[in-house]
C-alpha cells in the first residue's frame, strides 16, 4: 500500500479492516507478523464477502491494551453471562 493511500484510508478509522490495514493500526506490522499475533491472542478475522475478511477495530483495540498492561481483553459473551447471573 502506498503512502498516500494510507494517509487517505487513516483519514478515518473504520470499524472493521483488512490485514495490512490492521496490522498498519496495530504499530506498522508486517502482514504475517500481524496475523501469527492475532493466531497467538486467539483473535479471529469475520468474514465481510464470500473472498474478503476483516478483524474488527474493537477487537484490535483491546488487543492492544491488553500488550500495553491496561487490562485483560474480555469477551462480551461472557461478561453478559456474568451479569445475568449477578442478576438473581
Amino acid at each position: 500500500m502506498t503512502a498516500a493511500k494510507r494517509q487517505e484510508l487513516y483519514a478515518f478509522v473504520p470499524g472493521c479492516m483488512c490485514p495490512d490495514a490492521a496490522a498498519h493500526y496495530c504499530g506498522q506490522l508486517s502482514v504475517n507478523a500481524f496475523q501469527d499475533e492475532m493466531r497467538k491472542a486467539g483473535i479471529a478475522s469475520v468474514p465481510l464477502t464470500a473472498r474478503r475478511r476483516g478483524y474488527l477495530k474493537s477487537d484490535l483495540d483491546a488487543w492492544l491494551e491488553m500488550k500495553a498492561g491496561r487490562g485483560v481483553a474480555s469477551d462480551p459473551f461472557v461478561d453478559r453471562m456474568k451479569s445475568l447471573d449477578n442478576e438473581d
